[in-house]
């Protein structure tokens, strides 16, 4: 029996593939609304998951907007003059989707400050659930908001961890990340930051925080995965 026979014969007969992560592509903005058909790279297919962040400062915390579409995953709002808005939101895309609405930051108030970014990940295959973690969420605080664990590391199948950072009308940097992320997207005015790291085996947790860098802290972090 030839070694390809061999290895053929001893392998599990009807075996599934097994799902894994890459990322594709990023979007942002400082209006309203996300356009995922202009991803920094790549395009969107059906099946991917979308993320998208949407932080939004006014005098008062703006109304809540969770898009068409998308499950929410976070929903905090806190402080005043100026206040903010966060929220996280996933989708598992249809491959048709262009722009997409969120928060305005003027239903705050004065002092209106819109901040999207949207990230866009895709599996190996096709899945029926996804399940993201409980995230942990430090609230929109004008102090040092407390440093974060997000801990994956039980889980058996690949997972996408993320970690959030922003500020109202400031510039926002991670005092910790640790291990390092595969990569940071900052919004163009850099209130709005995300971090991602993708396993597709033996996960890791991550320490993560961000100093008090002024108005409407926001810190953040979960980790997802589907079969």
């Amino acid at each position: 029996m030839s070694m390809l026979h061999l290895l053929a014969a001893l392998m599990p007969k009807g075996a599934a593939p097994s799902l894994t992560w890459t990322f594709v592509g990023s979007c942002q903005s400082t209006g309203t609304a996300l356009d995922f058909s202009a991803l920094s790279a790549g395009t969107i297919q059906a099946n991917d998951v979308a993320l998208f962040i949407d932080y939004a400062g006014a005098n008062d915390p703006p109304t809540a907007v969770t898009p068409s579409g998308f499950t929410n995953i976070v929903n905090t709002s806190g402080e005043t003059e100026p206040g903010a808005r966060a929220m996280a939101s996933w989708k598992k895309l249809a491959g048709s989707e262009a722009s997409v609405t969120g928060m305005s930051a003027s239903t705050g108030g004065s002092g209106a400050d819109n901040n999207k970014l949207g990230l866009v990940f895709r599996p190996s295959i096709d899945f029926t659930t996804l399940t993201v973690s409980t995230p942990q969420n430090s609230g929109v605080t004008n102090t040092n908001p407390a440093a974060i664990t997000v801990d994956p590391s039980a889980e058996t199948i690949p997972v996408v961890l993320i970690g959030i950072g922003a500020v109202y009308q400031g510039t926002v940097a991670f005092s910790t990340a640790s291990p390092v992320f595969d990569a940071q997207i900052a919004i163009s005015d850099d209130d709005l930051r995300v971090g991602y790291k993708i396993y597709n085996s033996s996960p890791l947790s991550h320490s993560i925080d961000i100093n008090d860098l002024g108005s409407a802290n926001w810190l953040a972090g979960f980790y997802f995965e589907a079969v």
